[in-house]
């Protein structure tokens, strides 16, 4: 592997060197790693996202964006948020970005279906500093997004035609993508045929 970080949770690995990773989301605004979490960790945080402590979550603090998840609990939320907040982690995140220093990072784990996913397209930016998004797959492998929905979209705001989309369908696999609320827009499409979509959503940001 060109590209590597590993510690007591992480294992951040790709084919590609940081150089390559930081020019391809320069120019297509996301790099997929095939994994990112030892797999002790991504046990717990499977553990963690199939519990029934979960919340309906609307967006108080943006009542333009239109959706409704059901997001993890505080008090299990803090757990993965912790073990996140990583300096190493931030290095190797702020490698990848032209010139910017990530120091911060928070994360929810969302669950939804059919039936309860509305979120259309969005920024990333109604809360300062957010530089990147990750969004990490927790579903089982024998989720299959080209089928069940789920994919992952994002374009420029003034040029539709630009959309691409990702489909994020292995345990474990994570998209990271550029936030430029100037510029870009993003959204998941929603699952179809009662498929539950859960994953881990989080964004790196300067203080």
């Amino acid at each position: 592997m060109y590209t590597h970080f590993e510690d007591k949770h992480f294992s951040i690995q790709s084919l590609d060197s940081v150089q390559v990773i930081k020019e391809t989301i320069e120019r297509d605004w996301f790099y997929v790693f095939p994994q990112i979490f030892q797999p002790e960790t991504l046990k717990f945080l499977k553990d963690v996202s199939e519990s029934e402590n979960y919340h309906e979550f609307d967006y108080p603090e943006a009542p333009d964006i239109q959706g409704r998840e059901k997001i993890l609990n505080k008090k299990h939320a803090i757990k993965v948020s912790l073990l996140m907040k990583n300096p190493g982690l931030y290095a190797f995140i702020s490698k990848l970005l032209p010139d910017e220093e990530i120091s911060n990072f928070n994360c929810r784990i969302f669950k939804f279906t059919d039936q309860n996913y509305l979120l259309d397209w969005h920024d990333d930016g109604r809360i300062k500093n957010r530089k990147l998004s990750i969004s990490v797959n927790l579903c089982d492998d024998k989720y299959n997004s080209e089928l069940e929905g789920g994919e992952f979209l994002i374009r420029e705001k003034t040029n539709h035609s630009s959309e691409k989309k990702i489909r994020n369908n292995v345990l474990g696999q994570a998209v990271v993508f550029r936030v430029l609320p100037d510029k870009l827009e993003h959204r998941v499409n929603p699952p179809v045929n009662g498929t539950v979509r859960t994953h881990l959503a989080g964004w790196f940001s300067e203080e």
